[in-house]
């Protein structure tokens, strides 16, 4: 039976990795655009090129009732969702003296509640079905604060996703409802390199290699997991 997975931020670089992973594998694929996103024309068009199991939806996932309205109406439209991986998010330096509530805030939102405004239906509609794979992104600076001091706001918001990975967990495991956390280290896209010319980009991890990992964390050989918090750090 076809399964159907739901991945916000499709349009991301990594968005775009996991929806290109999820097709390679048969799954119908919808992605979540932002309303007021310019998309890369080009690596849609190459997404939906042959892939009539690709469909897009223009939302705006920090808005609750929007996006519960939207998700329910695909729950409706698709009949069930069997897998959801959260891309959406957002980075912001600032220690904590320099991070003022406005600054916090707007991490919280881009980075807690578009996961968590899209789960709840999602959610519920898995706990139904009694079965469903839900994949979180969080951070390394959340694991490690010494690492995440640059980015108070940034590393806040994300401690958010991995206890909200547990409680989830707490309610769904028996209905076969499981919720992963992916920790990226520092993701080789082209935002980064610019950002951080520097760097050693062979210590990162490629958007191609995190969507694998999603692949395996959501297939039924990951049976046997039992953290939901998987690092992806590569050599760094």
């Amino acid at each position: 039976m076809e399964r159907t997975a739901l991945i916000t931020g499709g349009a991301g670089f990594l968005g775009q990795a996991v929806v290109r992973s999820f097709l390679r594998l048969g799954y119908r694929v919808i992605i979540t655009i932002r309303k007021d996103e310019q998309l890369n024309v080009k690596s849609i068009a190459e997404l939906k090129e042959g892939h009539l199991r690709l469909h897009t939806v223009r939302v705006d996932l920090t808005n609750e009732n929007e996006t519960q309205s939207v998700v329910k109406d695909l729950i409706q439209k698709f009949g069930k969702i069997d897998t959801a991986v959260f891309c959406v998010g957002g980075f912001q330096l600032g220690t904590f003296l320099e991070s003022d509530i406005n600054a916090i805030e707007s991490m919280i939102q881009l980075n807690f509640f578009t996961a968590y405004n899209v789960a709840r239906p999602v959610f519920n509609e898995m706990l139904g079905a009694e079965f469903g794979r839900i994949v979180l992104i969080g951070a390394k600076p959340a694991l490690e604060p010494k690492s995440g001091n640059f980015a108070f706001g940034y590393s806040l918001s994300k401690s958010l996703i991995v206890k909200f990975a547990d409680l989830l967990n707490a309610e769904g495991e028996s209905k076969n409802v499981i919720t992963s956390v992916i920790v990226p280290s520092i993701l080789d896209t082209p935002v980064n390199r610019e950002s951080m010319p520097d760097a050693d980009y062979s210590k990162w991890v490629t958007p191609e290699e995190v969507a694998e990992v999603i692949a395996i964390t959501v297939s039924d050989k990951s049976f046997a997991l039992r953290d939901p918090v998987i690092k992806v750090y590569g050599k760094s």
